[in-house]
């Protein structure tokens, strides 16, 4: 770069002038050809070695860097006339990498001398005399060159097939075991005898080959209309590998191709079809045969069954041909119809094949028309008609589930006999000997000439609970009693009962009104006074629970159940039936026995 300072100045009195500064920028040009750093280079390459750079060549150049007065660009001016070597620029090096594309044969070529120019992108630009040279001056001037000497390595050379490619002829479904082909196989650093043989590509898994001389033979039978087969023929690939250092190999191929024979029946190409019964009287049928002309169409079609309805129903016209149509010779109803075809081709092999036909309304289409959707409307009047059916069929059933209900009475049993089942899980009696005997203190007083007791609420719950725990959760008559200001107002006597019916298990309780319950009571404390004085001696022998025979009745309160009426009949507790009576004859046992002793 050049700085100038400029001054302009006028004419005038008094002369008047002003200065200014000037940069100049001066580019560099290709004024300096490229130079190889030597003379000559040397380097080596394995033999049929390809693809693989070999070679670097540096040079230099005084011009400015990275700009086309410096990039170099290189030329293989002798020595590549069959197009073994390429050489490239580096962009960021500028030096020319030297690439072998092509293998060298060492049998043929041991040693190559390369000759290699370098120029610049831009075209040189010179001074003589001190004018610029003229284009004759430079093209006088030649590039600088340099020799490089490629020297080819000798390496173990793959065997070669005399044939690369075998082509043979066979007919299909030959039996298996048929020589296809042995190999010629030549190889210039390796003994023949050493190579073995192996099986690159066989699709099918058909043929098998000699690891050692390369027959090749099928195993199985070949079928010209396997997918495997292309245009009738079948391709194999087969590899011959020597004993050198590193294992070389070779490569053949071999091309079966299949003759083709009448193995395969016609068949039909659809197996359904539709009819559109409302337009139409047939329907197109076409077959197919995987064979090849001759043993292919045309075809013969005829009905394949001696059912004289189907002969009736069913023609085909044409009858011969690639395709034809099936007619229905009379007006069908709609529906789904089975139809046997015999099929036969041009050398007389006959398949058996089903169309299926449907006879449908195909309305202005060419396919069946669907179903119409199972939608209904209702208006308004409609459905209040249903719901008012509904309701009326509601209003019936409680009519008569009240009829019911209200003409059904439910009679009072007091011994409750029939309507239950006794379980007898064992009996309470002449059991071990008590070791303890519950305390029960009573307070006895005369009233009437009669026997009567009353218990305390806080001795009667002391006294069951001792009895609970010292005889097995014994079910007992449940009492219930209430107090009022400290003065006992009723005693409650209630008993629960658990009926089993076939219909399943009901449940039945009764209860009485305090009157009832103060002459129950007066009653059994008669009985109990019958039997013995001393109420402490029995039972003796206290009860074992056997099993568990459910939970108590759920209802809060017996008292809350009662009957009306001031006059209860008591004639029922001379009779209690089954359970008392063992309970009775227990007692009974126990006062005799003490009775003999006294």
């Amino acid at each position: 770069m050049y700085k100038l300072l400029v001054e302009a100045q006028d004419q005038g009195t008094p002369s008047l002038s002003s200065t200014c500064t000037v940069l100049i920028n001066i580019t560099d040009s290709n004024t300096h050809p490229p130079q190889f750093t030597a003379a000559k280079f040397n380097t080596q390459v394995l033999e049929m070695e390809t693809n693989k750079e070999i070679l670097r060549l540096p040079v230099t150049d005084r011009d400015t860097p990275n700009t086309p007065a410096s990039r170099a660009r290189y030329t293989i001016l002798k020595g590549n006339e069959d197009d073994n070597y390429k050489i490239e620029t580096d962009p960021k090096t500028n030096e020319g990498v030297l690439t072998v594309i092509k293998g060298k044969d060492f049998e043929r070529t041991t040693l190559t001398e390369l000759e290699i120019g370098v120029e610049n992108e831009e075209p040189l630009f010179l001074c003589i005399n001190g004018k610029p040279a003229t284009p004759d001056q430079l093209t006088a001037f030649k590039p600088n060159t340099t020799k490089v000497a490629v020297k080819v390595i000798d390496v173990n050379d793959a065997p070669t097939f005399v044939t690369r490619l075998q082509t043979v002829y066979r007919k299909e479904e030959t039996n298996p075991g048929d020589l296809l082909y042995e190999p010629v196989v030549k190889d210039v650093d390796s003994d023949v005898n050493k190579i073995r043989y192996e099986i690159v590509d066989d699709p099918a898994k058909w043929i098998k080959v000699d690891p050692k001389t390369g027959k090749v033979t099928s195993v199985k039978k070949m079928d010209r209309e396997s997918p495997y087969v292309k245009n009738g023929t079948y391709t194999v690939l087969i590899r011959a590998i020597d004993d050198g250092e590193p294992p070389a190999t070779g490569t053949g191929t071999l091309v079966v191709h299949l003759g083709d024979i009448n193995d395969n029946t016609p068949r039909l190409s659809s197996n359904s079809s539709v009819m559109c019964g409302n337009k139409a009287d047939r329907v197109e049928v076409k077959a197919v045969d995987d064979d090849a002309p001759p043993f292919g169409g045309p075809f013969s079609f005829s009905v394949g069954s001696e059912d004289k309805d189907l002969l009736n129903m069913w023609r085909f016209d044409p009858s011969t041909g690639l395709q034809t149509s099936l007619i229905s010779v009379k007006s069908l109803p709609y529906g789904n119809y089975t139809v046997p075809l015999r099929i036969e081709d041009q050398q007389g092999q006959v398949g058996q094949d089903v169309l299926k036909v449907v006879v449908c309304d195909c309305g202005d289409q060419d396919t069946c028309r669907g179903l119409l959707p199972r939608i209904f409307n209702l208006h308004g009047a409609a459905i209040g008609i249903l719901l008012g059916a509904l309701l009326l069929i509601a209003l019936l059933l409680c009519c008569c589930f009240f009829c019911e209900y209200k003409a059904k009475q439910f009679t009072l049993n007091l011994q409750d006999e029939g309507n239950q089942t006794l379980i007898n899980y064992n009996e309470e009696g002449g059991g071990a000997l008590a070791k303890a005997e519950p305390q029960l203190h009573s307070r006895t007083s005369t009233n009437g000439g009669l026997k009567s007791g009353a218990l305390q609420l806080t001795d009667f719950s002391q006294k069951r609970a001792s009895m609970q725990s010292a005889a097995g959760a014994m079910s007992l008559a449940g009492l219930q009693m209430a107090e009022n200001s400290g003065t006992m107002m009723s005693q409650g006597w209630g008993t629960v009962r658990n009926s089993t019916f076939r219909s399943g298990s009901s449940r039945f309780s009764r209860s009485f009104s305090y009157t009832s319950d103060w002459n129950i009571e007066d009653h059994l404390q008669r009985k109990l006074y019958e039997l013995g004085e001393d109420q402490l001696d029995f039972p003796q022998h206290r009860p074992r629970e056997y099993a568990y025979e459910g939970t108590d009745s759920k209802c809060p309160s017996l008292d809350r159940l009662s009957f009306s009426g001031d006059e209860d009949n008591l004639d029922f507790i001379n009779n209690l039936g089954p359970k008392f009576q063992t309970l009775d004859g227990i007692c009974r046992k126990t006062l005799e026995e003490k009775k003999l002793k006294t």
